[in-house]
């Protein structure tokens, strides 16, 4: 290379960094239902908007904005474009009334934030449209805070950030085309967050879809997704992640990380259930375990994928002492791919393991168990391998049948009582008719 190349080569590196310093740094997705998601690196600059504030003293500025306030109540009387709704005041519902607040987009140039909470104790938000904002929610250390009902797209980066908060409730939420729609993380020296519950939501078009990436304590539960590089990733102790339903995108569920916090490395993913779940078609895994110990994954529906569980691809991080029991691996291309061996992980309960459709073993005594053991290599092993489908996901045990079993013996029952007060009735009649005849 040429000293002149050489030059150019440099400059154009340093232009490159320079740009993610200065700009914001996002993914656009464009999803194609067969290959799944194909996200592609895009910059972009994030500029400031003029601001309203909710203040401490309950007080709404500017007042001319289409804010109207009753009590503790803060509703939205019209859509408010190119402004940041700031607030700082506790125990409020701000309502948007299907009103929208719209950022300010121009080429790659987004307007920063709709929404920012710092300090702040039981407030809810719901209700409101927000579109075209670098990111549309951001709370900061707060505590109590509930995101509901809300429709959020088209946004360059993130649709709700949580920064060292606790027990906030996301709820309902519908998140389209974005790069994350949810971010946890720890954004303070000495707060992680936790008790955080993500339930009900509906999330398309996007590179991540609930991202936990530090704390303890989480619910991530009845999520819809699709359409979604990773649906869930989560780096957190102690987190249910249970009957959310995933389709089309490359790792389903990522468990397990290291993130650095004050020059030190801190480990999550370890101590979670995982159950419940359904995810087809992901180009790479539905489970994929970079880090965990002593979690338990069971009951779940892992089908049309490449890898049903991957467990510690690298090899270079602790994933042992999990259980894995009650699943149903359903033609994946292969159902375990075992990275690290030298770690033990149970893929059984002691009584019973899991349904593989790959399963060619017999069962000789009809007892519903393989007679044979289902082997990945040799630490790892279905000792009990299941001959049918497990649970409501089988043909023989439909959730419609789950329904409709209850209400047909009670509509049974219910005939049964009325067509023995029926009758009596209807005898006790005959013999006062007998007896005033006579």
């Amino acid at each position: 290379m040429t000293g002149q190349k050489k030059v150019m080569a440099a400059a154009a590196i340093l232009a490159i960094l320079s740009a993610f310093l200065l700009y914001g740094v996002s993914y656009v997705l464009f999803p194609d239902v067969q290959s799944g998601p194909q996200p592609i690196l895009a910059i972009f600059q994030v500029v400031p908007l003029s601001s309203i504030h909710i203040d401490s003293a309950g007080n709404v500025n500017p007042s001319t904005v289409p804010i109207q306030r009753n009590g503790d109540v803060y509703t939205l009387t019209g859509d408010i474009i190119n402004y940041t709704l700031i607030v700082q005041r506790d125990n409020i519902v701000i309502d948007g009334a299907e009103h929208t607040l719209r950022g300010y987009v121009q080429g790659n140039i987004y307007g920063s934030e709709a929404i920012e909470l710092s300090g702040r104790n039981n407030v809810t938000i719901k209700n409101i449209v927000i579109e075209q904002f670098w990111k549309a929610i951001v709370a900061q250390s707060s505590s109590d805070i509930t995101i509901s009902e809300n429709t959020l797209r088209d946004l360059g980066s993130t649709g709700i950030a949580l920064g060292s908060c606790n027990n906030t409730i996301i709820a309902k939420n519908n998140a389209n085309n974005m790069a994350t729609a949810i971010d946890i993380s720890k954004s303070n020296e000495l707060t992680h967050p936790s008790n955080n519950t993500i339930t009900d939501n509906t999330i398309t078009n996007a590179v991540t879809g609930i991202q936990i990436q530090s704390g303890a304590l989480d619910n991530v539960s009845n999520n819809n997704f699709e359409n979604i590089y990773t649906p869930i990733y989560v780096a957190s102790n102690s987190t249910i992640i249970s009957k959310n339903v995933m389709k089309n995108g490359i790792d389903a569920i990522s468990l397990g990380g290291i993130y650095s916090d004050n020059n030190a490395n801190y480990t999550g993913g370890s101590y979670c259930s995982i159950f419940e779940n359904r995810a087809e078609n992901f180009t790479d895994a539905v489970i994929s375990i970079n880090l965990s110990v002593n979690s338990t994954i069971y009951q779940n529906y892992l089908t049309n994928s490449t890898y049903g569980v991957v467990i510690s691809r690298g090899g270079e991080w602790i994933v042992e002492n999990n259980f894995f029991y009650h699943n149903n691996f359903v033609n994946n291309t292969q159902d375990i791919l075992v990275g690290a061996p030298q770690y033990v992980n149970f893929w059984d309960n002691g009584k019973e393991g899991n349904y593989w459709s790959a399963y060619n073993g017999i069962d000789a005594n009809n007892d519903g168990l393989g007679d044979t053991p289902f082997n990945f290599d040799a630490k790892n092993a279905d000792r009990y391998p299941l001959m049918k489908i497990y649970g409501y996901w089988g043909t023989e045990q439909s959730i419609l049948d789950l329904i409709l079993g209850p209400l047909l013996l009670i509509g049974l029952a219910a005939l049964v009582a009325f067509t023995i007060v029926g009758t009596g009735y209807f005898i006790n009649s005959m013999l006062k008719k007998e007896k005033i005849e006579k």
